[in-house]
């Protein structure tokens, strides 16, 4: 169902919120999580990838794709995000966000399986999470964006420096590390990873709901090693666990 359609928080540019997953799901890291798509209105994926549209829904994350290089290292394959777009095209989606409210009762989150929450609405993010179960959130936008949207989602960082940043304007931080980086002290290692020995799934692991998290004190901070089609990219990047991670 579609629950947002309207102009990106960064550039104002037409954007839609998709929700899918409600007869469940086949991701075996997340488990039964109603997944939530932010995509451009009128540019596929895959086009906006290229040419740079893609900022209106990942903003200046570090993980899209360089220009100049054409490196990418988003974990997200576009196929997935592409075949939502077009079946947006095709009008296979309804528009109804109390029905969608609705349903998520019960239910868990993933806020942002491709593009950034922080892009949408605070309040429209805010009345998700409250229906749903429990969620998930992450945004690379946290040095901008309304800071209410720590409560809901964690900082994403690749540095000892943006971690300290995040930590300043009250984020819980999800860290990204290189292939082979040691756990970092005072950090718990994502249980439903390779790395973490799957021990859990997104959706029964209460770990990333940003400040609201009923263990936010106890384990305050996610650590993740790079996964998905983007690790190669990430790890050829290189860079030190205590300096900031560029293109």
């Amino acid at each position: 169902m579609i629950v947002y359609e309207g102009p990106s928080a960064i550039d104002g540019k037409p954007i839609v919120c998709i929700l899918t997953g409600f007869a469940g799901t086949s991701n075996p890291k997340t488990g039964q999580m109603i997944q939530s798509w932010i995509l451009r209105q009128d540019i596929d994926p895959i086009s906006a990838t290229r040419n740079g549209e893609d900022s209106s829904i990942c903003g200046d994350c570090v993980h899209r794709r360089d220009l100049t290089t054409g490196k990418r290292s988003c974990y997200v394959n576009l196929l997935g995000p592409n075949g939502v777009y077009k079946a947006y095209k095709r009008g296979k989606y309804k528009k109804d966000l109390s029905l969608a409210l609705h349903r998520l009762r019960g239910r868990s989150l993933r806020l942002g399986s491709y593009g950034d929450p922080a892009m949408l609405p605070l309040d429209l993010c805010k009345r998700l999470c409250d229906n749903a179960k429990q969620w998930t959130g992450y945004t690379h936008q946290w040095k901008w964006c309304d800071p209410d949207f720590s409560q809901y989602c964690m900082a994403s960082v690749e540095s000892d420096m943006e971690q300290a940043e995040a930590e300043a304007l009250g984020y819980r931080c999800f860290r990204v590390t290189h292939s082979g980086d040691p756990q970092i002290r005072g950090q718990i290692v994502c249980p439903a990873s390779d790395e973490g020995g799957k021990r859990t799934t997104c959706d029964q692991c209460h770990l990333c709901q940003g400040n609201m998290s009923e263990r936010s004190v106890r384990v305050p901070h996610v650590q993740i090693t790079v996964h998905g089609v983007g690790a190669s990219a990430f790890n050829k990047r290189g860079g030190s666990l205590r300096d900031p991670v560029s293109l």
